[in-house]
């Protein structure tokens, strides 16, 4: 593979070509509560994570105190655990391995370092990664699969430029869809009340849903199951967790629905997907 990750040492990293754009298997940004290291992730995949809460992380048996701000990257098959004061939330990066193409350099990326002030750089190319992701998919258009992997390249390989200055931006309606998409993502395992979310955020039913269409290409609740089924999908993927279980945290218990319901969002069920497929 040409891909090797030096986990002990004071600045493990691992080696990676940088002229081909790895494929991206699963984008987004996710929510984590795990408490003293009680589950193991484990992907085939390589991931690349950015934190946003303060937290221990142990990757390949090396402690790491995580502060927002904070990046990964942790290499394929490599056992990792968190634990967590507080629930929070994080960017999540799922490439694959790739062999390495004689010709091509092999650069050492650093497996943690802090970003500062230029995390809000990084995390904006991966929300804008993110909406092509949604729009393509693994299954979807070719170029807007491109795009999250350019995305990702560009985190892991370029140097972020100064922070550009943000300003307070969007309509009311605009700020109410993307609050409306935090919501659901912290209640994965309730059913939506879509008329009580609009009331809690001060906006009617109607515009609520119309403002989060223009937003992110579907209804709430299409939103909610694509967000149930990723975070399922990151549990196949990562950990060894059983699906009765992970239907369960999705707020399906009922196996035969949730089965149903992966399919038809990803292509796949859930024990294709877990191996890898």
């Amino acid at each position: 593979m040409g891909q090797s990750a030096a986990i002990s040492g004071t600045y493990p990293t691992i080696r990676l070509p940088t002229r081909q754009l790895f494929r991206v298997h699963l984008l987004g940004r996710f929510r984590l509560g795990d408490r003293e290291h009680e589950t193991s992730y484990r992907a085939r995949t390589h991931a690349l994570h950015l934190h946003g809460y303060h937290g221990e992380m142990r990757l390949g048996g090396r402690a790491i105190v995580l502060e927002p701000g904070d990046c990964t990257v942790t290499p394929a098959e490599t056992v990792s655990s968190y634990r967590l004061a507080v629930p929070g939330w994080h960017w999540c990066v799922h490439f694959w391995p790739i062999d390495h193409v004689p010709g091509d350099e092999l650069a050492r990326v650093p497996l943690h370092r802090h970003l500062g002030g230029q995390a809000g750089e990084v995390a904006t190319a991966l929300a804008l990664a993110t909406r092509a992701w949604e729009g393509g998919g693994a299954r979807g258009n070719a170029a807007l699969v491109a795009c999250a992997a350019a995305a990702l390249h560009g985190v892991l390989f370029a140097q972020p430029g100064p922070q550009a200055a943000t300003t307070a931006t969007g309509t009311r309606l605009e700020r109410a869809a993307a609050a409306a998409a935090e919501r659901l993502d912290a209640m994965l395992d309730q059913p939506a009340d879509i008329p009580a979310l609009a009331r809690s955020l001060g906006v009617s039913q109607n515009r609520l849903a119309q403002a989060f269409q223009r937003r992110h290409r579907c209804t709430l609740l299409a939103y909610q199951l694509r967000r149930r089924m990723e975070h399922a999908q990151l549990r196949l993927l990562s950990t060894s967790d059983s699906v009765v279980r992970i239907a369960a945290e999705v707020g399906m218990p009922d196996l035969h629905h949730f089965n149903r319901r992966f399919r038809q969002v990803t292509g796949v069920s859930p024990t294709r997907a877990r191996a890898g497929g």
